[in-house]
């Protein structure tokens, strides 16, 4: 089963801990194919749903019930969206070494369950849990 995902999206952090599960009773395996969804939006030529407010409100309380639902913990980051270029492309990175697993599993719950996001005005200094991620799989976050 392919799995597409960006690390910054909440319905891939609420997928994510269902599909090992849909995977295993199928019989099948999880590839992991980590994308940009900003890009894909991008183009589709469409918007983020957190972008139109009354979507953003929704979305918001979806999110918190699928997560009830999946027995999932969820913690939504402050701020939201945050960016993810430079841990998305890490995530490829890994893929070529074998480590895409670990990788996705603790920036998953780094950014979801422990409010691990990116702090700062625009919410684009990856650096910090970047290099989080990596200690807690055994990478050099210098690679």
């Amino acid at each position: 089963m392919e799995f597409y995902y960006d690390l910054v999206s909440p319905y891939s952090y609420l997928a994510y801990g269902e599909a090992g599960r849909v995977a295993g009773e199928a019989g099948a395996e999880v590839v992991l194919r980590p994308v940009l969804l900003g890009a894909l939006h991008k183009a589709a030529g469409i918007k983020a749903p957190i972008e139109t407010p009354a979507k953003g409100r929704y979305q918001a309380r979806d999110i918190r019930r699928w997560a009830g639902r999946y027995g999932l913990p969820m913690r939504f980051p402050e701020p939201f969206p945050f960016r993810t270029l430079k841990t998305m492309r890490a995530a490829v990175w890994c893929a070529g070494r074998g480590s895409l697993e670990a990788f996705t599993r603790e920036a998953f719950a780094l950014f979801w369950e422990e409010d691990g996001a990116p702090k700062g005005l625009e919410a684009s200094d990856e650096d910090g849990p970047l290099r989080e991620v990596a200690r807690r799989v055994g990478l050099d976050p210098r690679s």
